[in-house]
């Protein structure tokens, strides 16, 4: 892992994903049922990681899910 615990700023993949095995397997099978699934979490705790490898996945089993990704960005003044 090059001596580097974390990495911040951008989605992570591959060895610097980590310990999010039972959250991937929860939003694979949600997204596989049409299931509407928010992920709320603190900025940089890796929601879009967990998204992006979800997908990566389903799209390496062709799976048909269907994923509608709706990004709410609110800017306070």
């Amino acid at each position: 892992m090059n001596g580097q615990t974390f990495i911040f700023g951008k989605p992570v993949e591959g060895e610097y994903f980590t310990d999010r095995e039972a959250d991937a397997r929860r939003l694979a099978a949600n997204f596989r049922g049409g299931v509407s699934t928010f992920l709320l979490s603190p900025r940089r705790w890796g929601k879009t990681s967990l998204i992006k490898k979800v997908m990566r996945g389903c799209h390496q089993r062709k799976s048909s899910a269907a994923i509608v990704l709706c990004l709410l960005l609110m800017l306070w003044q």
